[in-house]
């Protein structure tokens, strides 16, 4: 049960269920991912894409661009190998940062996102489900990042 008293993410607004934040949820998802229980590995990509979508300050301002792009390709059924295939050539010649920092700037969004699940939520539910949790959590990311405006 939610502890009313728990903090949220200040990024993202999510409180913490059953004691998991979203770092420490982030954190479990790659012990199971690396692990491959119960298939998780199958879902590293979107994993790692939503943590850090709801999480935009963690991408440069082009990375988050790009992270939009990937979102979407993924949920219009294109597969981690095609997407690495398509993006080998261009990823060469890029000159701007994946990673947010001072020198490069900061992901932000333009508008107030307001996601209907986090991390810790998906965590919640253990490692049983967990692929199908993470594939709802990226379409739900998809859905709000639309309703915001922001693709």
């Amino acid at each position: 049960m939610n502890d009313p008293l728990a903090a949220a993410c200040e990024i993202c607004g999510a409180v913490q269920v059953e004691g998991w934040t979203c770092e420490s949820a982030f954190h479990q998802m790659l012990v199971w991912e690396f692990s491959d229980e119960n298939g998780a590995g199958s879902v590293h990509h979107l994993s790692v894409l939503c943590y850090h979508l709801q999480h935009p300050q963690l991408y440069s301002p082009q990375g988050l661009r790009h992270a939009l792009d990937l979102l979407v390709a993924f949920e219009s059924g294109a597969t981690p190998e095609h997407v690495r295939e398509e993006a080998r050539a261009s990823l060469k010649e890029r000159t701007w940062p994946i990673r947010g920092s001072v020198s490069a700037g900061f992901g932000t969004y333009a508008h107030p996102v307001h996601w209907t699940t986090h991390a810790p939520q998906v965590v919640a539910g253990g490692s049983a489900g967990y692929v199908d949790r993470v594939q709802a959590w990226s379409t739900s990311i998809l859905t709000a990042l639309r309703n915001a405006g922001e693709l």
